[in-house]
Order: structure tokens, then sequence, then C-alpha cells
């Protein structure tokens, strides 16, 4: 995808006027920002809410890196620092507690299970104005209702999320394409339901063994010895290279060189005039 596409955006900020959209403190110039991309209301394009690193996982939840426009122009560190993240928050995707040693016990959720879990709840609908996401029939006061909060809409990469809603019985049917693998009985706010109405969403809400989830569903096979090898060894090589990229950056931003002077030694080793000073600084 094409990187004025991607959902989101990162990069050193180039001054120090915008403000981070959660905490509303302003972002020092130079300091790593992560950006949404949402429609502006002033023209016909999109413009990135901007946010400090510390509050963007907040509200926004990228899948993966690949989805970050200007991730590989970022210091090693920060990019590592990133990714773990990232993956902490699960990828949207409840998989079932693994199980435990004796009768009903279960072994504890991992951090980015419980992370991927607080996007998923059920209630009582507080009013009759939404509408299932699955029937597209309104959901009547008082029913019960399944959400699965969405990252990836208009409404909730501007906002830090939507509440999708669903009568139980759509949830159970979506529940692959949503996500939910878990019992029903992990959701947020079962133990608030009704007597009848948890006995129902323990019925519809099987847990669905790992054996038994798409493939596409879960993470990737564990890596043998000699990938796991082979990884660290390339990560290394990338972490020299990246860190000696800087090092030239660092030293001709330091040295206050003038724009014409950048685009004179870029011309000089046959590389593309980019858009801005620090952009030029990265070829």
């Amino acid at each position: 995808m094409d990187a004025q596409n991607l959902p989101f955006v990162s990069e050193y900020a180039k001054s120090g006027r915008a403000s981070c959209k959660l905490c509303k403190d302003k972002i020092d110039k130079d300091e790593l920002r992560l950006g949404a991309m949402v429609q502006s209301a002033f023209h016909d394009g999109k413009q990135a809410q901007w946010y400090h690193e510390r509050c963007f996982f907040g509200k926004q939840r990228p899948t993966t890196e690949g989805d970050v426009a200007g991730f590989e122009s970022l210091r090693f560190e920060d990019q590592k620092r990133i990714r773990e993240k990232i993956a902490s928050l699960g990828g949207g995707v409840v998989e079932a507690a693994p199980a435990g040693k004796g009768k009903g016990k279960g072994k504890k959720r991992s951090a980015e299970q419980s992370n991927a879990l607080k996007d998923f709840g059920v209630e009582y609908a507080a009013s009759g104005r939404a509408v299932c996401r699955g029937c597209e029939i309104k959901i009547l006061k008082d029913e019960v209702r399944i959400k699965k909060v969405d990252y990836t809409t208009e409404v909730g990469m501007k906002y830090g999320g939507q509440a999708l809603w669903h009568h139980a019985e759509c949830f159970a049917k979506l529940r692959s394409e949503l996500g939910y693998f878990e019992k029903g009985e992990a959701l947020p706010g079962y133990r608030n339901l009704k007597k009848e109405d948890m006995e129902t969403v323990k019925r519809l809400l099987p847990a669905i063994k790992a054996e038994e989830v798409p493939a596409k569903k879960l993470k990737g096979e564990p890596k043998d010895e000699e990938e796991t090898k082979q990884e660290a060894i390339d990560e290394a090589l990338y972490a020299q290279q990246q860190k000696a990229l800087f090092k030239i950056r660092d030293k001709l931003k330091d040295a206050d060189i003038k724009k014409p002077e950048i685009h004179a030694i870029l011309r000089a080793n046959n590389q593309a005039i980019a858009e801005g000073v620090d952009a030029c600084l990265m070829r």
C-alpha cells in the first residue's frame, strides 16, 4: 500500500507546535510522534492527528508496523520499542485461555491477550438506538448486546475506537471474523448479567480450541533454534546499519548545512530530492 494511504504515520516532530490529541500537551521538536490519519475538516484529503508515543497506544491499535508510514525511517531503538508494543496488544484477537492442571482450572492469560480482551464487552442496551452490525436491525433497550471496539473505522481512527454492537446471536455467528475465540464467561461485563442471560451467553459462546481456529487468526508457528539465531544476526546487522545512518544524519543536521548544499550532495550521489530537509537527510 502507498505510504500516503496507510492508516498511521510516524516521524520526529519538525517543530514544537503540534499538540498531542490525548493529553493536549505540546510535542517537542525532534521528539518521536505517532499519528492517526483522519479525514480533514478543511480539505478533501487526510491529515494526521498527532500523539506522544506514550499516549498513542491508549487510543490507537495498529496491528503491524506495516500499518505505520515512516516506520523504516525511525531509529532502531524506536522501531524495536514500537514493534514490541504492537505485539503486546494481541492484534485484536482473543484466543481461548490454555487449559491448566486440575478440573476447572485454566492458565493465566498472557498480557497481550488481556489487552485484546479489553476491546470486547457485554451489557444491556441503554437505549434502542444502536444497530446490530450483523443483521443491521436495531438492538432493543435492555436487550443483551456484545461489542467489539474497532479502531479502523473513520470514527474509530478519529476518537480512539468505535464500539460496534451486536445481538448476542449475531456476535456468535461472526465471532471468527471478529477474532473472539474465548468462552463467553470471559467477556468484560459478563458478571453483571442476569443469571438466565449469563447462561445464554455461555451457551452461545463456548471456547474454541486452538486447533479449530482459522490459521490466519493465530500467531505464527514457533520458530526453531536456527531461525531464532538467524533473526538475531539479521537484527544486529540492521541495528548497526541504522545507527551508522543516523550518525551521519545527526552530524549533517548539527552542522547546519543549508538545503541547497544537501540537494547538491544528493545529486552527486544520484539520489532523488525529497520534500523537506529531514526527508532529504534520510536519503
